[in-house]
Protein backbone atom coordinates (compact mmCIF):
# COMPACT_ATOMS: atom_id res chain seq x y z
CA UNK A 1 0.00 0.00 0.00
CA UNK A 2 1.17 3.51 -1.21
CA UNK A 3 1.19 6.26 1.10
CA UNK A 4 0.52 9.65 -1.04
CA UNK A 5 0.96 13.16 1.02
CA UNK A 6 -2.02 14.71 1.40
CA UNK A 7 -2.08 17.88 -0.96
CA UNK A 8 -1.50 21.74 1.03
CA UNK A 9 -5.34 23.50 -0.02
CA UNK A 10 -4.63 26.38 1.10
CA UNK A 11 -1.52 27.08 -0.69
CA UNK A 12 -3.23 25.97 -4.09
CA UNK A 13 -6.36 28.40 -2.90
CA UNK A 14 -3.74 30.87 -2.47
CA UNK A 15 -2.50 30.42 -5.90
CA UNK A 16 -6.18 30.41 -6.80
CA UNK A 17 -6.74 33.57 -5.37
CA UNK A 18 -3.88 34.90 -7.15
CA UNK A 19 -5.22 33.96 -10.27
CA UNK A 20 -8.65 35.67 -9.46
CA UNK A 21 -7.29 38.73 -8.67
CA UNK A 22 -4.83 38.94 -11.68
CA UNK A 23 -7.67 38.17 -14.18
CA UNK A 24 -9.91 40.68 -12.25
CA UNK A 25 -7.03 43.00 -12.90
CA UNK A 26 -6.54 42.37 -16.77
CA UNK A 27 -10.49 42.72 -16.98
CA UNK A 28 -10.74 45.78 -15.36
CA UNK A 29 -7.63 46.88 -17.61
CA UNK A 30 -9.39 45.87 -21.13
CA UNK A 31 -12.77 47.65 -19.77
CA UNK A 32 -10.57 50.88 -19.16
CA UNK A 33 -8.33 50.25 -22.65
CA UNK A 34 -12.08 49.69 -24.80
CA UNK A 35 -14.19 52.18 -23.08
CA UNK A 36 -11.21 55.44 -23.18
CA UNK A 37 -8.03 54.27 -25.23
CA UNK A 38 -9.40 52.85 -27.76
CA UNK A 39 -11.94 55.15 -28.70
CA UNK A 40 -8.72 58.18 -27.90
CA UNK A 41 -6.57 56.02 -30.17
CA UNK A 42 -10.00 55.52 -33.32
CA UNK A 43 -10.42 59.51 -33.04
CA UNK A 44 -6.46 60.02 -33.25
CA UNK A 45 -6.50 57.96 -36.34
CA UNK A 46 -9.60 59.33 -38.25
CA UNK A 47 -7.66 63.15 -37.58
CA UNK A 48 -4.78 61.79 -39.27
CA UNK A 49 -2.35 61.62 -36.09
CA UNK A 50 0.90 60.43 -37.53
CA UNK A 51 2.27 57.10 -35.38
CA UNK A 52 4.72 58.91 -33.97
CA UNK A 53 2.71 61.08 -32.16
CA UNK A 54 0.21 58.10 -31.19
CA UNK A 55 3.66 56.31 -29.97
CA UNK A 56 4.14 59.78 -28.03
CA UNK A 57 0.31 59.86 -26.58
CA UNK A 58 1.10 56.59 -24.95
CA UNK A 59 4.28 55.69 -24.15
CA UNK A 60 3.83 56.42 -20.62
CA UNK A 61 0.74 53.64 -20.98
CA UNK A 62 2.86 51.27 -22.49
CA UNK A 63 5.90 51.31 -19.74
CA UNK A 64 3.89 50.93 -17.22
CA UNK A 65 2.17 48.09 -18.71
CA UNK A 66 5.48 46.71 -19.23
CA UNK A 67 6.92 47.34 -15.53
CA UNK A 68 3.03 45.61 -14.41
CA UNK A 69 4.11 42.58 -16.43
CA UNK A 70 7.86 42.36 -15.44
CA UNK A 71 6.54 42.72 -11.88
CA UNK A 72 3.84 40.45 -11.72
CA UNK A 73 3.99 37.95 -14.34
CA UNK A 74 3.77 34.13 -13.21
CA UNK A 75 5.65 33.09 -16.69
CA UNK A 76 9.57 33.48 -16.14
CA UNK A 77 10.19 34.11 -19.92
CA UNK A 78 7.26 36.89 -20.19
CA UNK A 79 8.50 38.76 -16.92
CA UNK A 80 12.27 38.54 -18.20
CA UNK A 81 11.51 39.63 -21.23
CA UNK A 82 9.67 42.74 -19.50
CA UNK A 83 12.21 43.56 -17.78
CA UNK A 84 14.80 43.64 -20.85
CA UNK A 85 12.63 46.32 -22.35
CA UNK A 86 12.48 48.33 -19.46
CA UNK A 87 16.28 48.18 -18.86
CA UNK A 88 17.19 48.28 -22.51
CA UNK A 89 14.51 51.57 -22.49
CA UNK A 90 15.43 53.01 -19.32
CA UNK A 91 19.38 52.55 -19.06
CA UNK A 92 19.84 52.18 -23.09
CA UNK A 93 20.98 49.73 -24.94
CA UNK A 94 24.03 47.39 -24.53
CA UNK A 95 26.95 48.64 -26.86
CA UNK A 96 27.15 45.74 -29.75
CA UNK A 97 31.15 45.63 -30.64
CA UNK A 98 31.55 43.79 -33.86
CA UNK A 99 35.12 42.49 -34.73
CA UNK A 100 36.01 43.19 -38.53
CA UNK A 101 38.90 42.41 -40.46
CA UNK A 102 39.05 44.60 -42.84
CA UNK A 103 43.74 43.32 -44.38
CA UNK A 104 42.54 41.41 -46.93
CA UNK A 105 39.71 44.03 -48.44
CA UNK A 106 40.32 46.69 -51.29
CA UNK A 107 39.45 50.53 -50.75
CA UNK A 108 35.95 49.88 -52.43
CA UNK A 109 35.19 46.79 -50.71
CA UNK A 110 36.06 48.76 -47.12
CA UNK A 111 33.96 51.73 -48.39
CA UNK A 112 30.95 49.56 -48.88
CA UNK A 113 31.35 48.15 -45.47
CA UNK A 114 31.69 51.28 -43.80
CA UNK A 115 28.23 52.69 -45.50
CA UNK A 116 26.72 49.30 -44.43
CA UNK A 117 27.41 49.74 -41.16
CA UNK A 118 26.93 53.38 -40.82
CA UNK A 119 23.38 52.98 -42.13
CA UNK A 120 22.57 50.20 -39.93
CA UNK A 121 23.62 52.62 -37.13
CA UNK A 122 21.55 55.26 -38.22
CA UNK A 123 18.28 52.83 -38.95
CA UNK A 124 18.34 52.01 -35.00
CA UNK A 125 19.33 55.46 -33.79
CA UNK A 126 15.44 56.12 -35.89
CA UNK A 127 13.99 53.55 -33.82
CA UNK A 128 15.01 54.10 -30.80
CA UNK A 129 13.96 57.88 -31.15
Amino acid sequence: MAITPKKNKHRSGDQSDHRMASLLDEMSEFERFRHEILPELRKMVTKGASAEAIYRRYQAHAAARTITIAMTEDNPATALAAAKEILDRGGGKAVERKEITVNDMTDEQLDELIKKELGATNENEELQN
